[in-house]
Formats: structure tokens, sequence, C-alpha cells
């Protein structure tokens, strides 16, 4: 069966919707994990896409979020703000200097409406904290 946490946490993200569950399952992605593992390097991500009929540009936004989204604290508004300030990737986001990564993401809220309330600098340094952290970084 599918595991909750992956219904939840696909169903949080940008352009999911029952027939891209269903085609990723079919090719034995069953978990937000399996998806990281198979499609974290541009050959993965093309092999999903091949095997599943699934645009390439949608399964490469679709990893982008969910591994995003293993930060505690980052949904999907989060992840797309991170994305409009040019953090596409835990890995990314763990080399990131918060002050820094703090001013890109008002910017970029300021030219993209990402998000009603920006992340403090606090909260942002706690989000890089967990991303040097993480084990898998793609």
């Amino acid at each position: 069966g599918i595991r909750e946490e992956w219904v939840a946490k696909l169903a949080d993200t940008q352009g999911f919707d029952t027939a891209l569950l269903k085609r990723l399952k079919e090719i034995g992605i069953r978990s937000t994990r399996g998806l990281l593992e198979e499609g974290g390097t541009g050959a993965g991500i093309l092999s999903i896409s091949l095997r599943s009929g699934v645009q390439r540009e949608r399964i490469e936004s679709l990893v982008t979020h969910v591994d995003l989204m293993r930060i505690r604290g980052v949904g999907r508004d989060y992840a797309e703000l991170l994305e409009a300030a040019g953090v596409y990737s835990v890995w990314e986001l763990s080399a990131q200097d918060p002050l820094a990564l703090s001013d890109a993401l008002l910017e970029a809220n300021l030219l993209g409406k990402v998000v009603e309330v920006v992340p403090s600098e606090d909260r942002v340094a706690g989000w890089v904290r967990q991303a040097q952290s993480l084990q898998i970084g793609h």
C-alpha cells in the first residue's frame, strides 16, 4: 500500500495529482525517499520521466519540492520561495549563509509575492542547520 506520509507530502506539493501518484507507483516509486533516491540526478529524473510518461520538468519540480520539504517548517509555499531565491535542493540550502539567504528570500518575495510572511533570519538559520545535518541531499 501507499504510506500516508507519501500521499500527504505529495498532496502538499505543487503539480501533484492522483494520476501522477499512480504513474510513479506503477514504475516502483512508492515513497518520497524512493523519489529522491531515483530522481537525485538529471539522468534519474530523465529515467523517471521516460518510464512514467510524465514530462521531465514536472518530475524535476516534484523532486525539488519533496527534497526541500524534508526540512521541518518548509512546506509548499516556502519551498517555492526558496526556489524563487535560487535554492533548489537541501544540498544547496546547506551551503547558504543564513543572513544572505534571508535577504534573498525577502527580495524574491517582493518580486513575486510567494508567501504572506517571509521567514525570519533565525528560522532560515535553522533550515540551513537542518540541511547540513541531513544525510541525503540531492
